[in-house]
């Protein structure tokens, strides 16, 4: 399996690649380069779910690479979505929070939790499973997220599985 730094530094690579297309085209997103051009740019989505478990085995190279790719992003199309059960100071870094502009925190257990998150109090009193507190650079919105159990989660990948054999 490729490790996690090895992963962040292909889409470092892929940032860099479509900054280069870009500038050839003199284009300053992926809207305005596949407005212009005849072959569409696809978006890239990178999730990683369990950020806390990266962070302990390649906190150096990931902290930099998630900074990085944060950085140039948006305009290359890319997508990041960071996921942490343990949320704590050595994961949610002062760097990945610097380059990441939208959040979104679900309940927390306590203020000191909300804050790493969010920057702000609150998340510790959301109730109600689904219920989050979305914060871009000028909003902070509670709002009600749809909440899927666990049990129609699975249904859904087993569904998607044989589908996908057939």
């Amino acid at each position: 399996s490729i490790s996690s730094s090895k992963t962040f530094t292909l889409k470092s690579g892929k940032v860099y690649r479509a900054k280069v297309m870009f500038s050839d085209t003199n284009s300053r997103s992926i809207e305005q380069y596949n407005k212009n051009q005849g072959v569409k740019m696809p978006y890239i989505i990178a999730i990683i779910d369990g950020l806390d478990e990266v962070m302990l085995t390649e906190r150096e190279n990931i902290d930099s690479a998630i900074s990085h790719i944060a950085q140039k992003a948006r305009a290359a199309g890319i997508i990041m979505i960071l996921s942490s059960s343990h949320p704590s100071a050595k994961v949610v870094t002062t760097a990945i929070k610097s380059n990441i502009l939208c959040r979104v925190a679900f309940h927390t257990v306590s203020k000191l939790d909300s804050r790493l998150i969010l920057d702000e109090n609150g998340a510790e009193n959301l109730s109600t499973p689904g219920e989050i507190i979305y914060k871009d650079q000028l909003t902070q919105n509670k709002l009600k997220a749809t909440y899927i159990p666990q049990d129609e989660i699975d249904q859904i990948l087993i569904s998607l599985k044989h589908s996908k054999n057939t």
